[in-house]
C-alpha cells in the first residue's frame, strides 16, 4: 500500500513540476514572398540593374528592365531591398534606392514590390582612326580591314584606305583603350614584319561629344633594321588635329596670283 501511495503522489505533482519549465514557442515556419523589382529611364526599360537584398546581391533585372524572386523568409523578418550603382545611370533625384520593409502573414500572396527611376548619363562619341602605311616598306593593303577594338571588343575595321570612323556610347569621366588589331606574322616564315604591333592608345570620356583622332604609321621592320627607320605615333587627339603646313614651294612666275589650295 506505500508503495502504491508514493507513486500516486509523483503522479498528480508531475504536470506541476513542468509548468515553469517550458521553454519559448517555437518560430513560425518559413514561408515563400515574392520580389518585383522595375528599373526604366524615360526612354525605357534598365537591363543588369543589380538587385539586393539587406545589401547582397541576388540578381540582375533583364532586358525588360524587370525582375522577380521568391524569398524564403520567417513571418516578422524585416529585410531590405534595393537597387545597386549601375554604370552610365544614376537614380533620379526623388526616388529611393532602397526600401527597408517588415514580412509580415498578412501580406503573403501581395509581392513585394520597388520601383526605380534612373536617367542615363551616356553620350555618343565619335573615334576616327587613321592607319597608314610606308609605302617604302609595306604594302597598302596591310592597312586594309584592320579591326579596330575598343576596351577589347572590335567595334569596326579600316577601309581600303586604312580609315575607320567609329560612333560609339560611352560615359562621362571614365576612360577607354582603343587598339588596331595588327596579324599575326611568322617572323620566320613571313617576309614582311610589321610594327608597331596592335598599337593601344587609352582616352579619356568628356561631358561633352568629342572626336577623337588616332593616327598610326606602319612599317616592316625587316626593312627598318637596314635603314634604321622607326615608326611615326602620334598621341590620340581631341576634335582637331592641326598639321603642320608644308614648305611653300619657289612661286612660279606664269601662276603669279593663283593660289594653290593643294
Amino acid at each position: 500500500m506505500r508503495t502504491l501511495a508514493i507513486s500516486l503522489l509523483i503522479a498528480m505533482t508531475s504536470p506541476l513540476l513542468g509548468c515553469g519549465d517550458e521553454g519559448p514557442p517555437p518560430p513560425p515556419p518559413m514561408k515563400d514572398f515574392r520580389l518585383e523589382v522595375s528599373a526604366t529611364e524615360p526612354g525605357g526599360p534598365v537591363p543588369l540593374a543589380p538587385v539586393l537584398v539587406d545589401g547582397k546581391v541576388i540578381g540582375y533585372t533583364d532586358q525588360d528592365g524587370k525582375f522577380e524572386a521568391m524569398l524564403t523568409e520567417r513571418p516578422g523578418a524585416s529585410v531590405t531591398l534595393g537597387i545597386g550603382t549601375l554604370s552610365g545611370y544614376r537614380l533620379m533625384s526623388d526616388e529611393s534606392v532602397t526600401e527597408s520593409l517588415r514580412l509580415t502573414s498578412s501580406g503573403l500572396g501581395v509581392p513585394v514590390a520597388l520601383n526605380a527611376s534612373f536617367e542615363s548619363q551616356k553620350k555618343e562619341y565619335m573615334v576616327w582612326v587613321s592607319a597608314n602605311c610606308d609605302p617604302k616598306m609595306i604594302d597598302s593593303t596591310f592597312c586594309e580591314n584592320l579591326p579596330v577594338l575598343k576596351d577589347g571588343e572590335e567595334i569596326g575595321r579600316t577601309d581600303d584606305m586604312g580609315q575607320a570612323h567609329i560612333v560609339f556610347v560611352g560615359v562621362p569621366e571614365t576612360k577607354v583603350k582603343f587598339s588596331i588589331k595588327t596579324p599575326s606574322v611568322d617572323p620566320l616564315k613571313d617576309p614582311i614584319l610589321p610594327i608597331p604591333e596592335n598599337p593601344t592608345f587609352e582616352v579619356g570620356l568628356g561631358f561633352n561629344s568629342e572626336i577623337f583622332l588616332i593616327e598610326e604609321s606602319f612599317v616592316n621592320a625587316l626593312e627598318a633594321r637596314k635603314t634604321k627607320a622607326k615608326p611615326r605615333r602620334s598621341a590620340p587627339v581631341r576634335k582637331r588635329v592641326i598639321k603642320r603646313a608644308p614648305a611653300k614651294k619657289k612661286e612660279d612666275p606664269r601662276k603669279k596670283g593663283e593660289i594653290d589650295l593643294w
